[in-house]
Order: structure tokens, then sequence, then C-alpha cells
């Protein structure tokens, strides 16, 4: 196993965890715990590409740590800070068209195109962050409704611009 890979697991390994943090008011831990994973989530994919280790494997374990991470999470945050189940619809819409469209491709197209037709936006990755600094603002009442909304409109906009770049590889014929 490389590096990438291994902070990947990490960040699953750690997913679990920080619901229970959640879940028993350990705020502290638990931010923590979020920076640990945050950190994983920028260093697995940097160390990949500054050492020419990215891997299939790797991309896919990290976006399911990533889908896996925000979804778990946020759901926590949900409940126990009550926020609107539309807000949270939405930030799972985006989450929903990556999946979707992921296993459309990987069932249309041949596997020496998938890295190409698979690859992570700067949108997604801006929103990705700012569901991290929403989760802090939530915790902290640092003007959690307008970080939640940012991450909704993010959510939905990247969702969306995932459905259009995945569209024209699942409906289109010919590539060339």
């Amino acid at each position: 196993m490389n590096a990438p890979n291994f902070l990947t697991i990490i960040r699953i390994l750690l997913t679990p965890i920080l619901v229970v943090f959640l879940i028993n008011d350990l705020e502290i831990a638990f931010i923590i715990g979020l920076i640990i994973a945050g950190a994983t989530d920028f260093f697995d994919g940097f160390v990949a590409r500054k050492f020419n280790r990215e891997t299939r494997l790797g991309a896919e374990l990290d976006s399911a740590a990533d889908k896996f991470f925000i979804i778990s999470l946020f759901i926590t945050i949900a409940v126990i800070y009550r926020i609107n189940l539309v807000i949270l619809a939405l930030i799972f819409f985006r989450e929903f068209i990556v999946i979707t469209g992921k296993i459309l491709i990987y069932a249309k197209k041949n596997k020496a195109e998938i890295k190409e037709l698979i690859s992570v936006t700067y949108l997604s990755k801006i929103t990705t962050a700012v569901h991290i600094i929403t989760m802090f603002a939530i915790i902290f009442n640092i003007y959690p409704w307008f970080f939640i909304f940012a991450s909704a409109v993010l959510s939905l906009t990247s969702g969306i611009q995932y459905f259009f770049i995945g569209s024209k590889f699942i409906f289109v014929k010919n590539l060339k």
C-alpha cells in the first residue's frame, strides 16, 4: 500500500470516530479529528501527484472516503444541530449525481478512458473545502446559515457540473 492510499484509509477510519465525538458532544476532539481528516484529504492527492503515486484504486478510495466522510458527518450534524433536511438533500444531490455518473461511465466505457473521464474538478475541491468549513461554522455557531447556504449552492452547482461532464461520456457514442 502506498502513502496516499494509507492517508485515505486513515480518513475512512476517522469518520465513524468523528461521528461518535459529535454524538457525545466532544467538540474539541471532533475539531482535532476534522482537521486531521481534512489534512489527509489534501495530502493524499498532493503526495500522489507530487511523487507519481497516483493509482486507480487510490482515486476510487479517495472518492469513496470523501462521500463517506461528508454524508456521515452531515447526517450527524443535521440531526444534532437540527439542520433543515432540504438543505441536506441538496448536499446529497451532488453525491448522488457523482456516484450514479461513475457507475454509468464504468458501465459504458473501457478502462483506458476512465481515468481521463473521471477527474476531480476545481469546483468539486472548493465544494469539499466549504463543506468542512461549514461543519466548523455550525459547531461554533459562526454564521452557520451562510455556510450552510454556501454548501448547498456549491453542492447543487457542482452536481450539475458533474452531470454535464458525465452526460457527454454517457450519452455520446463516439468521443473522438
